[in-house]
């Protein structure tokens, strides 16, 4: 399958004599696009064979709609279409449309996930889109401003930071203290552990489940806490083993709450 993006059309080529098989969108269609839809300048066209049945094909395709000169649709989209070899229709199975009016004159692609998500990057529009299975928008970002992404595309990754975890400890009162935790880049902590340094003694203050980037525990020992209280937090793993820990952290002033 060959996407040309200047024309308009893409290509099915025998790999044998490099013949052309079919064609769709373009000046010499081979099918009848259903419904009247159009695309124009695509991208990233690929095969969904999973999706296909006797006598259809299935693909998915960026559909950038305009080059900045031309337009064809007013908004850019992610297309999964079903083409027909029986009675050479093309019909449109889903569409994705990008939010905000987004059109990425140039680059872009769509990548079909697990549980019929849709993952799509708007190319020169500089954004990326999640979409369920129902075509609704999941989230939506745009990356830094003035920067585009060729293609973009979702996966597992693990992060495994280098540097120690960072804590926090500010001191409310003599005996409320809240400890703020944080490992940047870090996928691998399912909660955090807390504990109170006194001399050379070490005990444990509680534990909570890793929230988000920052996990907060706050603490209200049943003695007041010295000016120079310390604490340290571990990271804990999926299993229970210890994965990371904080460096000794003293509580910060006496932080007086306000009404």
């Amino acid at each position: 399958m060959l996407s040309s993006r200047h024309t308009s059309t893409i290509f099915k080529i025998n790999g044998t004599d490099g013949s052309i098989i079919w064609r769709l969108g373009g000046k010499r269609p081979g099918f009848t696009q259903t419904g009247n839809w159009t695309f124009g300048f695509q991208h990233h066209a690929r095969w969904h064979p999973q999706l296909s049945q006797t006598g259809t094909e299935v693909i998915s395709f960026f559909d950038n709609s305009g080059n900045g000169q031309i337009t064809y649709n007013n908004v850019s989209r992610a297309l999964v279409v079903q083409l027909n070899h029986t009675d050479k229709t093309a019909t449109v199975l889903r569409k994705a449309t990008a939010p905000y009016e987004l059109q990425a004159q140039s680059q872009g692609n769509a990548q079909l996930l697990s549980n019929d998500r849709f993952f799509v990057s708007w190319g020169s529009a500089g954004a990326f889109t999640e979409f369920g299975a129902d075509d609704e928008i999941l989230y939506h970002a745009f990356i830094q401003s003035g920067s585009v992404s060729y293609r973009g595309f979702l996966g597992n990754w693990t992060g495994t930071p280098k540097e120690s975890p960072a804590l926090v400890a500010f001191k409310f009162s003599s005996n409320t203290v809240k400890l703020h935790v944080s490992w940047n880049g870090d996928t691998e902590t399912k909660s955090w552990r807390f504990f109170y340094i006194s001399g050379k003694k070490k005990t444990r203050v509680g534990q909570v489940g890793r929230n988000s980037f920052e996990t907060v525990y706050t603490w209200k020992p049943s003695f007041a806490l010295s000016s120079s209280a310390r604490f340290i937090a571990e990271a804990v793993g999926r299993n229970g083993e210890i994965i990371g820990q904080t460096d000794l952290a003293a509580t910060t002033g006496n932080i007086k709450l306000v009404a």
